[in-house]
């Protein structure tokens, strides 16, 4: 989104500055040869390149304030003219920021189209300031603390809302695809799910009004795994999905689709992982809100619609930040069908779903880093009524009454910790605690109408179902950049996670005469003990400035205890070396070309790896503790084009998988029933291309995006 401002700037500064986080020397700065061949003299003596650590962006008086921070040492800028662009080299630097290759601040003033900090060589360190219509002017004057860059401009020129967009995706070797904030948020985006469906390669599915399940390249959403802050959080689901609707756009600040992970990530989803970030600390006071009311066809009703956020960073060592989201959403749906034979059936649901979201960031920055707290509260109030009426000729009508009452919550904390060290090492930790519950409440009740037209009560349905997932999770990963004759980027790192899962379900049935029977269903009660210990390492290499290859190996082992309501336990080790190989070719700076090939694990769903045995009209149904995960190869190769105005993509994939997990017929006869179980039972494979377009109407400050969805072959075939 840009927008303009009522303000006018006259000049635009940048600092690099090292080791300090703010430009409050600005009126410091050396003004003798002396003192500037004194700098000079100083890098020259430094032999290890100076890191540039962090680059942020301030503003004050008026003016706007690039600040690269340092772990050490001293910058010497040259500077060059290409275009309407002003080029200044930065000998014997690095780029080590913590997530991102390269700095990216589009439209950052009227006349300043773009400022670009990338890695230009092994070595070095380049800055772009480009213009608009011409070459800025630019006075460069040495600071004992870094360098001031003054860059002239016209003054009627208005300001413009600065988008920073960190690492170019052009310069990341994973294939993937996503929307930042500034591109969803004045859309008409209330949950995760409405963000995603705009996605290429993803669908939405759900009851009418409801974005709940994200589904990957046409295949059942337990292929897809979805991670908050890098953390996978507890869910009801019982294929280990994470619903689309249960977070509120308003708290998301940008959607990844990671098609095909490095080692970095974990294994677990063949289709893919969805990687959603919160919104990050602001650099000063803001508050926002929005509000919304209205009904369904009608503007009166009461659907409501309320989010407001605030955040500040009062002090050098403290920023916060806080949002809470409420939303009420009340549908009707009404059903008619009717069949050839005369049978009409009648269908009405009244449906209540109310949101009450809240998230917070307490962030503790310090002079080589930052410490962050994340508090997460997460609940989801569902009631439905529902009301069928079944006619059929020759045959007494029927009608159901049916009451639903689903309550889930998610709360939960955790603590993220980033520290930079000297020559751009750094290390990053997370660690949180969540935990899920879904209390769920349904009473259905039969009705038969008699000679006389009058409904008479057949039947009472009881329903109670409780669940809870606990999860503790811990990763830490390590980042040390090498400089020789060719440039690496090694990560290493650890991931453990703790996840205990219990689910009790019990069903009764009142006939007419007040008589009980307990409708058992073994499946339906379970407990499960999951822990999941990983270890990787992996190495990028720029065999060239615009050709680097990307190869890891993760190492997952899973134990897994799980037990029925009957006292029946099973356990299960598994242990997985996923291997993968990801390169990255820079064709032109707004062309890129990838492959990737790797391994993965779709792990089973919760409830199939109870030990349960349930007897069942004509056949026995028996549990799987002993299941393996189905495992792939998994290939992307594809293309991505991307210049100011316009952005293209096409992506091929294939999945080989190994041991599909099906219910099958196991042959076997018990009391003359025969017995089913899920299985690994066979091998197949599923492929398409996924394209994408993104059209910015720069002229209009307006963005269209588009989407293909995956063609070729979508859904998974097993041979």
């Amino acid at each position: 989104m840009s927008t303009r401002t009522l303000a006018l700037t006259i000049s635009l500064t940048v600092y690099f500055v090292g080791g300090l986080s703010t430009a409050s020397h600005a009126e410091t700065v050396s003004k003798t040869v002396k003192e500037w061949m004194a700098q000079i003299e100083a890098s020259e003596a430094t032999p290890t390149p100076v890191s540039i650590t962090n680059i942020r962006l301030d503003r004050a008086a008026g003016r706007l304030q690039v600040i690269l921070e340092t772990s050490a040492g001293t910058l010497v800028p040259t500077t060059r003219e290409v275009g309407n662009s002003l080029i200044i080299e930065i000998p014997n630097a690095v780029l080590s920021l913590a997530s991102d290759k390269e700095f990216r601040a589009e439209k950052p003033l009227g006349g300043i189209s773009s400022v670009v900090a990338l890695q230009s060589d092994v070595s070095s360190v380049q800055i772009t300031i480009a213009g608009t219509d011409s070459v800025p002017m630019v006075q460069i004057a040495p600071n004992p603390n870094g360098l001031q860059l003054s860059v002239a401009l016209d003054d009627e020129l208005p300001e413009e809302e600065i988008l920073v967009t960190g690492e170019s995706s052009l310069s990341n070797p994973v294939p993937q695809v996503g929307v930042s904030r500034d591109v969803f948020e004045n859309r008409n985006n209330r949950r995760l799910g409405d963000i995603l469906r705009k996605l290429p390669g993803v669908t939405i599915a759900g009851p009418p009004g409801e974005s709940n399940d994200a589904r990957l390249r046409g295949l059942d959403k337990e292929f897809t795994r979805t991670q908050i802050d890098g953390l996978t959080l507890p869910d009801g689901g019982e294929k280990r999905e994470f619903q689309a609707n249960r977070l509120p756009s308003f708290l998301v600040e940008d959607v990844t689709i990671i098609r095909n992970p490095t080692a970095e990530f974990e294994s677990d989803g063949i289709a893919g992982r969805i990687s959603v970030k919160t919104r990050p600390l602001p650099e000063k006071f803001f508050f926002e809100g929005r509000g919304a009311f209205g009904g369904q066809n009608a503007l009166g009703g009461d659907w409501l619609n309320l989010e407001a956020g605030i955040g500040d960073r009062p002090v050098p060592g403290f920023a916060y930040l806080g949002g809470i989201s409420v939303l009420k959403s009340p549908m009707t749906v009404d059903k008619l069908r009717t069949s050839s034979n005369g049978e009409r059936e009648t269908e009405r649901e009244d449906k209540t779903l109310k949101f009450t979201d809240f998230t917070a960031t307490l962030g503790f920055p310090y002079q080589n880093g930052e410490v962050q707290i994340k508090p997460l509260f997460l609940q989801l109030d569902n009631s439905k009524d529902k009301f069928k009426l079944f006619e059929r000729p020759r045959r007494p009508t029927t009608r159901e009454e049916e009451r639903e009452v689903d309550e889930r919550r998610t709360i939960g904390i955790s603590v993220n910790h980033k520290h930079r060290f000297g020559s751009g090492v750094s290390v990053e930790t997370s660690a949180g605690a969540f935990e899920a519950t879904e209390d769920k409440n349904k009473t259905r009740l039969t009705f038969t109408a008699n000679n006389r037209g009058i409904f008479v009560q057949d039947n009472t349905r009881l329903e109670q179902e409780e669940k809870s997932d606990v999860t503790y999770s811990f990763k830490t990963t390590w980042t040390t950049p090498i400089q020789g004759s060719l440039r690496h980027e090694i990560k290493v790192g650890t991931s453990l996670r703790w996840r205990d899962r219990f689910r009790d379900k019990t069903v009764r049935d009142i006939d007419a005469r007040g008589r009980v029977r307990t409708v058992f269903n073994a499946k339906d009660t379970y407990s499960i003990s999951e822990n999941y210990y990983a270890g990787f390492i992996q190495d990028e290499i720029w065999l060239s400035d615009r050709f680097s290859v990307l190869p890891g190996v993760r190492l997952e082992h899973v134990n897994l205890t799980s037990a029925d309501s009957t006292g029946r336990e099973g356990e299960k080790s598994i242990t997985d070396l996923n291997p993968s190989l990801h390169l990255l070719y820079r064709v032109t700076d707004s062309l890129s070309l990838r492959a990737a090939v790797s391994r993965g694990v779709n792990r089973s769903k919760f409830d199939e790896l109870s030990p349960f045995e349930n007897e069942q009209g004509d056949r026995f149904t028996i549990g799987s503790p002993d299941l393996d995960p189905a495992r792939s190869l998994n290939l992307d190769v594809g293309a991505e084009y991307d210049t100011k105005h316009l952005a293209l993509g096409v992506n091929f994939f294939y999945r080989d998988i190994k041991g599909v997990i099906e219910e099958v017929d196991t042959g076997r006869v018990r009391n003359r029933k025969r017995i089913f179980q899920v299985q690994n039972v066979g091998d197949g494979w599923t492929s398409g291309f996924e394209l994408q377009q993104r059209l910015n109407l720069g002229i209009y400050r307006h963005k269209g995006t588009g989407r293909l969805h995956p063609v070729g072959k979508p859904n998974l075939f097993r041979f």
